[in-house]
């Protein structure tokens, strides 16, 4: 007997089975962005003066009665720094047809797909913020046929570089007697990170300085926490914090009491004239990092970050 039944794996009339959420598969966290101090830029080039103390002196002593005298080495002029501001934006374009097509989560009507696109590209724009904050890119003026660019936290921090690829030769995995002597370091400049910041492998490394006999097992024995959140350093207690944006090969010892974010132009969104049948626009923000003492902060950087699940 033939089965005249139409299954409904067959049918071309029976409406797309497709979940009403739309699912955003990139992480769009920006701890340096969230955690650092913001300041205004006034204009491109952007600067700021620091100034240093003598180092102590146990021998300074003076006769009683002796008149002051001064040379040229009394007197030092405060280093003038500056960072360029750098101008970063997002397009967003979208035909009306799929603005008013019907999407999951979105619905159809004016400005849906638009308003849509324009969330996620400002999100992509923080992130963007994100890269070249802690990049090592240097400073670049902008002229006419070249846009501007600022140094990034990598590229600024020059005193206390430690440089794995060197200093362990063959073997640059992070350890953890480099690990604290990046905080030894920065202490002895004056600075006192109270944060780490890394991508997952280097946070991965930092969890196996415990050993397994000081890592957490829940009451029911079914629960092990292996991971490090914070850490007691020399000069107190830092948190560790992963950034999924970071270099794999590099982590950041920095005290953020020194780092400020100077924006020039806030967070600014438009929509161009029409220009057929579409809605076209773009967010943009300017920005740049200030290095107020570079040598409070450390890197340790061309780690190795092979093999992720084989860390021994």
């Amino acid at each position: 007997m033939a089965n005249d039944m139409r299954q409904s794996d067959q049918s071309a009339t029976n409406r797309e089975d497709r979940i009403n959420v739309i699912t955003l598969i990139a992480k769009h966290e920006t701890p340096f962005l969230n955690k650092a101090k913001k300041t205004t830029a006034t204009n491109g080039q952007h600067n700021w003066q620091t100034d240093t103390m003598d180092a102590p002196d146990k021998d300074n002593s003076a006769i009683g009665g002796a008149s002051v005298t001064f040379t040229d080495a009394d007197w030092k002029v405060r280093p003038n720094l500056y960072n360029n501001t750098q101008i970063m934006f997002k397009k967003v374009s979208v035909s009306y047809e799929q603005d008013w097509t019907d999407k999951p989560q979105l619905g159809r009507g004016e400005r849906t797909e638009y308003n849509y696109q324009e969330a996620k590209k400002t999100k992509e724009l923080a992130r963007n913020n994100e890269a070249a904050l802690l990049s090592d890119n240097d400073r670049v003026a902008p002229t006419a046929s070249a846009a501007g660019k600022m140094r990034g936290i990598s590229k600024w921090i020059e005193t206390n570089s430690m440089d794995a690829a060197v200093i362990l030769k063959n073997n640059p995995i992070l350890s953890q007697a480099l690990f604290e002597s990046a905080f030894a370091r920065t202490y002895m400049k004056g600075g006192n990170p109270r944060l780490v910041m890394c991508n997952v492998y280097q946070k991965m490394r930092i969890a196996r300085f415990v050993t397994p006999a000081g890592r957490t097992i829940g009451e029911t024995g079914t629960k092990l926490v292996n991971v490090v959140n914070q850490v007691e350093t020399v000069g107190g207690m830092a948190d560790i914090v992963l950034n999924p944006i970071m270099d794999a090969d590099k982590v950041f010892f920095l005290d953020m009491d020194y780092w400020y974010v100077a924006f020039f132009m806030p967070l600014y969104k438009e929509i161009l004239g029409k220009t057929g049948r579409k809605t076209e626009g773009y967010v943009e923000n300017t920005l740049t990092l200030e290095a107020r003492n570079e040598q409070s902060s450390a890197q340790i950087k061309n780690l190795s970050f092979e093999n992720y699940g084989t860390i021994a």
